[in-house]
């Protein structure tokens, strides 16, 4: 039996702090360069605004302007940032997919989410350039990223 749209958006707005966190180890094994990722700062409200227009019936389109957060941006190399956010998003249709996956999502539930994914993507591509929704701050990030650390908590130079 497959999640409907009202159970599967319940489970993951239950299962964002999770997801977000599936997200990160996504990204890490993609061999993203910067850390944290630049939409580290929304990637959660992302699933649980995700998670509560699906249960809701809403227009999958509402979700990208229902989120807030921060999302930065590299002001140097904004092409690399152009790729980064893509990597990100890419990172993020692979954990809703899994998602789905996980309930035995239907193709309802499915073809929402990836029609509010669009729609994020699209409107994230414009941050910086045309705004975005009133709840997300841009942040323009001009030092050099840290290096990613290796090896857990405590490792780097002692």
């Amino acid at each position: 039996m497959s999640a409907g749209r009202t159970a599967a958006g319940e489970a993951i707005v239950a299962s964002a702090p999770d997801l977000a966190r599936l997200w990160r180890a996504t990204r890490l094994q993609g061999r993203r360069r910067l850390l944290p990722g630049l939409l580290d700062g929304i990637v959660a409200d992302v699933l649980v605004r995700a998670g509560e227009g699906l249960a809701a019936g809403d227009d999958p389109a509402l979700a990208w302007s229902r989120i807030a957060g921060v999302v930065r941006l590299e002001a140097r190399e904004r092409a690399r940032s152009r790729v980064e956010l893509e990597a990100d998003w890419d990172a993020l249709e692979s954990v809703f997919r899994g998602a789905c996956e996980a309930l035995a999502a239907g193709d309802e539930v499915k073809a929402w989410i990836a029609q509010a994914l669009a729609a994020a993507r699209a409107g994230a591509r414009t941050l910086g350039e045309a705004g975005g929704p009133p709840g997300i701050v841009v942040v323009w990030w001009f030092a050099d990223p840290p290096p990613a650390r290796r090896g857990g908590p405590g490792a780097g130079p002692r």
